[in-house]
């Protein structure tokens, strides 16, 4: 179904299809420093499939337009003169708005998300996913063009020169950026309520953007992704590059130094033992955010997945609470989560070799569920780091409502580099947990609805 340029642009930001002209290109390609469009990108075309789409089997289901604009990024090098030009996929609910809007944002070898699309328009939001350079598979971003279509998968990524808009993920950044710029220009769309989703790279690409829109974005969920990318697998990448370009590389384009510019609720679902962002790195990157809501959960022994309850079995899937996140944060409907305040170990007054861990649950909702997960680091010359961490599960005791504890062994918490979190679970299901807390890394301080304080700042 094809629903028009003048739905997609509102008369104030429309665009002539054609007539380029070199003073329209610089204008286009005047992104620096990653500053937020105020207008929508150039549309190019639509694309009108050649067999009849899912979408049109029912009047109920979502209206579905697919279309190509043209990316602002400014390519340069050998790249200088080309444009990318991105395919995004718009689809909106059956009814009539204003709708929330959704930025949804695929991971690593992945592309434009129809079907996920779909399911978010089905549930009440307006949703847009685009295909994101340095990130999507080139061979299923079939619709896309642009140089980085035509080079391997992850080719670019970590490229600094001539400038950093060689890098493929700085002009993946820039195509999120026009995205969410599209998608406020919907006339239906209810641009005080839009959220930012996205797993893996995708996460990742979900923390950076809430970072730079900061006002912009009223909640944002990451499922995996974070920044600090000197603490995740990827470093193995950065100490390729020269130190200069490797430095050029994380302050322009590491999503941890730009969370301090998150002002809406952030949510990270992150697993323990994730081969591509440890825990380390997720805990820096919300100890970057100083404003309220912010909030995690960490699914034990799992990697990129969340085997736990509101949780997603699917490799890189996302999990299955953020429809009671965004509902809350978006559409006013439901329970906010539970929020988990820990405390330092105290020594038993009883028994000096056993340590009691209290944390606190405010939840408006029924918990059902309430452990402590622990772990020591990997034996000596076990390499593998956190991927390769065991977690063992103590029962907590709840001691008066809201209040529980749990015993750790005293030396578990003398260990070096040794890790313990508290995971609740309510009725509906949703998960959180406790901030990560690391042996000799300890500040005392806990988190409130209100506000994060005391988050570790030192480079784990």
């Amino acid at each position: 179904m094809v629903i028009g340029a003048a739905l997609l642009f509102p008369a104030a930001f429309r665009a002539p299809l054609q007539a380029e002209n070199a003073r329209e290109n610089t204008q286009r390609h005047a992104v620096l420093d990653f500053d937020p469009p105020k207008t929508p990108p150039h549309l190019i075309r639509h694309i009108v499939l050649d067999t009849p789409a899912p979408e049109s089997t029912s009047a109920d289901d979502p209206r579905v337009e697919r279309i190509v604009f043209e990316s602002r990024a400014a390519l340069t090098g050998a790249d200088a003169g080309q444009v990318n030009e991105v395919y995004v996929i718009i689809a909106r609910p059956a009814h009539p708005g204003p709708h929330p809007g959704l930025l949804l944002l695929h991971g690593g070898k992945g592309h434009a998300d129809e079907r996920g699309a779909m399911a978010w328009a089905r549930k009440g939001y307006l949703t847009i996913t685009p295909d994101l350079p340095g990130i999507a598979d080139p061979a299923k971003a079939t619709h896309s063009r642009g140089p980085w279509t035509g080079r391997p998968y992850a080719d670019g990524r970590w490229l600094t020169q001539p400038g950093i808009a060689a890098s493929t993920i700085h002009q993946g950044v820039v195509a999120a950026l026009d995205t969410f710029a599209l998608l406020r220009a919907q006339s239906d769309v209810d641009t005080a309520h839009i959220g930012v989703i996205g797993s893996s790279w995708g996460g990742y690409m979900t923390t950076m953007i809430c970072g730079l829109l900061g006002g912009q974005i009223r909640a944002g969920f990451s499922n995996y992704g974070c920044g600090f990318f000197e603490e995740t697998m990827f470093n193995r990448s950065l100490l390729r590059m020269a130190a200069k370009d490797r430095q050029c590389w994380l302050d322009q384009l590491d999503a941890g130094r730009r969370a301090s510019g998150i002002s809406a609720p952030f949510f990270i679902a992150g697993a323990t033992n994730d081969t591509f962002f440890y825990p380390p790195a997720i805990e820096r990157t919300l100890a970057a955010i100083t404003t309220p809501g912010v909030n995690r959960v960490y699914a034990p022994n799992a990697h990129h997945k969340l085997p736990v309850p509101g949780g997603v079995l699917a490799t890189g899937g996302m999990a299955h609470m953020a429809d009671a996140w965004f509902a809350w944060h978006l559409q006013g409907k439901g329970d906010a989560f539970p929020i988990v305040n820990i405390a330092v170990p105290a020594t038993s007054q009883t028994s000096p070799t056993v340590a009691t861990i209290s944390f606190h649950v405010k939840s408006p909702r029924p918990i059902t569920a309430a452990t402590l997960w622990h772990s020591p680091p990997p034996a000596k010359g076990d390499v593998g780091g956190w991927p390769k961490r065991v977690w063992e599960k103590v029962s907590a005791t709840e001691t008066k409502p809201g209040a529980y504890i749990a015993a750790l062994p005293a030396n578990v918490v003398r260990q070096p580099d040794a890790a313990w979190f508290a995971l609740v679970s309510d009725d509906r299901p949703v998960s959180v947990a406790s901030r990560m807390m690391f042996s000799g890394k300890i500040n005392g301080a806990t988190e409130t609805e209100g506000a994060t304080v005391g988050r570790p700042t030192q480079n784990f």
